[in-house]
């Protein structure tokens, strides 16, 4: 990590501690950056102590009130407080009629909720499809990739409302995507991370800005956007004992004016891995389809300590690649034998117990035993 970054944070946390004790100060202060490294560093200097930490724990805190599938962290799937989402939807309305909801489908909800507008979400999670109030014809839940914008779709929208990963290379396609979308004079909602979030956040959003000036005419919202931490978030504060912060994560937001048309030619894959999707007990669990074949069932944790607890929820970290097998509370495992772990999934996904899939898939003591840290975490035994 970059001195400088650090001496910054450090700089940050020291000086708000004068005024205030809260953690969550310390946090807001740090614009940005991981309340788990404010966390390290305050309680490096002597200013915080640890929560009660439950070393390497399976069980997961029961599901919190959400709409809709619960957020994974291979989605990177934070998701708008409900007044943000109120905020945002109320913004929408005033600068138009057609609205295209890019990865917000919080937004779209509310939008369907209270007005008539025609609103459209596109969104890479299927399980949307399931969820109450949702009108099928206006869901498209394919990934978001610039290949996939229709030619219907070009050019037909007032206002697109969209919120990509946090990452230049998610930022530059969706701005493609919902600069194409939108019509001309349009309005294009997105939000801009703290200058904090990682040591070159402070020159990515300078590069994020610019490429926004190439679509159009840019100002900022007096406003913060304010994102409710998901439980996959929650769980990794738990392990590290970090104090839980239940709203912490915000960002500013753009707002630009389309002056530039533009129509995309290029395909743009984003994501290193595909997945496959199930739910089981409220939970979304997802496979990877390149995970190895094996006779048997073999299962173990991804990560050093024999943890099964990612240490962060960033792309940056490197022990993510070791992740095939991955629950929504943030729960990972590294396994071979797909097709029989797939099989299993399918089965619970319809209902069936922990025993009676056992028994039907005919899984050996040596399998039972290595799949019991995930049945642990998903809480299935009866």
């Amino acid at each position: 990590m970059r001195p400088s970054y650090e001496a910054e944070l450090r700089d940050r946390i020291t000086a708000v501690r004068r005024v205030s004790k809260s953690f969550a100060r310390m946090c807001e202060v740090c614009d940005g950056a991981s309340p788990s490294e404010v966390f390290r560093l305050a309680s490096e200097a002597g200013l915080v102590r640890s929560q009660s930490r439950r070393v390497n724990g399976l069980k997961t805190q029961a599901r919190p009130d959400l709409c809709g599938p619960e957020p994974h962290p291979a989605d990177f799937d934070w998701r708008f407080s409900v007044a943000t989402s109120e905020f945002l939807a109320d913004l929408a309305i005033q600068r138009g009629h057609d609205i295209l909801c890019l990865g917000t489908p919080s937004v779209y909800a509310i939008l369907k909720a209270k007005t008539a507008a025609r609103a459209m979400l596109w969104d890479q999670n299927p399980l949307w499809l399931n969820c109450r109030g949702f009108n099928a014809l206006e869901l498209k839940l394919t990934p978001i990739r610039s290949e996939k914008v229709s030619v219907a779709d070009r050019h037909s929208f007032d206002v697109v409302v969209m919120d990509p990963p946090w990452y230049l290379r998610y930022y530059r396609s969706w701005l493609s995507i919902a600069a194409a979308s939108v019509r001309p004079r349009g309005s294009i909602l997105m939000p801009v991370f703290g200058s904090l979030l990682r040591p070159r956040a402070e020159k990515e959003v300078k590069t994020l800005l610019a490429a926004a000036e190439q679509v159009g005419t840019v100002r900022r919202v007096a406003t913060r956007l304010v994102y409710d931490t998901p439980p996959f978030e929650r769980e990794v504060f738990r392990e590290s004992g970090v104090p839980m912060l239940h709203c912490w994560r915000t960002a500013a937001l753009a707002s630009i004016t389309a002056t530039v048309r533009i129509d995309l030619t290029a395909p743009n894959a984003l994501e290193r891995y595909s997945w496959d999707r199930f739910v089981v007990s409220d939970q979304v669990v997802l496979l990877r389809r390149d995970t190895p074949e094996s006779s048997c069932i073999v299962l173990r944790p991804p990560f050093d300590g024999g943890r099964y607890v990612p240490p962060s929820t960033s792309a940056r970290d490197a022990s993510r690649h070791r992740i095939n097998l991955w629950t929504s509370r943030n729960r990972a495992f590294s396994v071979s034998g797909r097709s029989r772990i797939s099989q299993l999934l399918q089965r619970l996904q319809k209902g069936h117990t922990w025993e009676s899939v056992a028994c039907d898939l005919r899984l050996t003591d040596s399998e039972c035993s290595a799949l019991e840290p995930f049945e642990t975490s998903l809480a299935l035994r009866n």
